[in-house]
């Protein structure tokens, strides 16, 4: 059975995680002044492995919870993102301008690092405080 009950930190990384994958549908790249746009889901861009990297992400937290191994598997997802983001900047041609579908996927992968990171510091903090 799911608990529809969710900490901050947990919803914060399914917001990440759900923002990557709805950033896939945007446009990613737009050329000539906006007018010729193409998502991430079309061909040439990585987009649907975005939006497998997102669900996983989403799929993790449902299932584990907030545990050490959620927490890294968001940081790796969010890494393997902004990797996806950086190819998909250095393949953009001089006429073609990055879309807000690729900002907002930078900005899931960003979410999903911080998250990921700010849990496992906060978990290395709690293990390592002495009680008096």
């Amino acid at each position: 059975m799911i608990d529809l009950r969710f900490t901050r930190s947990e919803k914060t990384g399914m917001t990440g995680a759900l923002t990557v994958v709805l950033s896939a549908v945007l446009p990613w790249v737009t050329t000539g002044l906006g007018r010729v746009s193409a998502t991430g889901l079309t061909h040439g861009h990585l987009g649907y492995v975005t939006v497998a990297l997102g669900f996983a992400a989403t799929a993790a937290v449902l299932a584990w919870g907030w545990r050490v191994r959620t927490r890294a598997l968001l940081v790796g997802v969010g890494l393997l993102t902004a990797a996806v983001v950086a190819r998909t900047l250095l393949t953009i041609s001089g006429n073609t301008n990055p879309g807000l579908g690729l900002v907002t996927t930078a900005l899931g992968a960003a979410i999903l690092v911080a998250d990921g990171a700010y849990g496992l510091v906060g978990e290395r903090v709690r293990r390592r405080r002495v009680t008096a």
